[in-house]
């Protein structure tokens, strides 16, 4: 049930279906029947509930972070939102080369690690589509942090910083190499680690 200023009352949606794992947040109510993902979105100028669903093998990291849900199965990463502007649904499916870990949304941003490669993505209501850029390392990533629309991690002696630039249509970065593996620190913006010699701070 949601309620509808426009229509002065609840709009209702009731669906028979087996539940798992169900999750409502940031306006975005999502379960899964079995190897079927159900995303459900309230879009108000439709005055209707807007519904996709999505096969795939059960997750284990289903996450919704500011309207966007994403989640992995096997080497499969799946990513959805809803689409105001164009009212409907926006997807992307990745593979990833190796096992699927520290995946994590924030600010729109989509991020995580497939073996030595770093993925980030972010959808763009200007093109109507995924942006999609990956890095592969040195060696894996341990400390990938996603946080106000930018991503930082540490790949062998480099760090990364990537954020996207919606007036450009572009993914911007700076690399900079620090030893260890430091804890990524961002905040309205910022980033911030030390490498116990130098403090390093980033900003877009």
């Amino acid at each position: 049930r949601i309620f509808d200023p426009g229509l002065g009352r609840f709009v209702e949606e009731n669906e028979a279906s087996v539940i798992s794992g169900l999750m409502n947040k940031d306006g975005v109510v999502i379960w899964h029947n079995g190897t079927v993902y159900r995303c459900r979105f309230f879009d108000p100028a439709r005055h209707q509930w807007r519904k996709t669903d999505v096969a795939s093998g059960f997750a284990t990291d289903l996450t919704i972070q500011d309207g966007v849900v994403a989640w992995s199965s096997g080497t499969l990463v799946n990513q959805l939102v809803y689409d105001l502007s164009l009212q409907t649904w926006k997807s992307s499916q990745d593979s990833a080369v190796g096992t699927v870990s520290h995946l994590q949304t924030d600010g729109g941003v989509v991020a995580w690690n497939g073996g030595r490669v770093t993925y980030y993505r972010v959808y763009d209501p200007i093109k109507g589509s995924w942006q999609k850029q990956e890095v592969t390392n040195p060696s894996a990533s341990a400390n990938l942090a996603v946080a106000d629309g930018i991503v930082a991690w540490t790949g062998g002696t480099t760090t990364y910083v990537r954020t996207y630039d919606p007036v450009l249509g572009q993914w911007k970065g700076s690399s900079v190499s620090s030893g260890g593996t430091p804890a990524m620190q961002i905040g309205q913006g910022v980033v911030a680690w030390n490498d116990g010699v130098n403090v390093y701070l980033r900003a877009y």
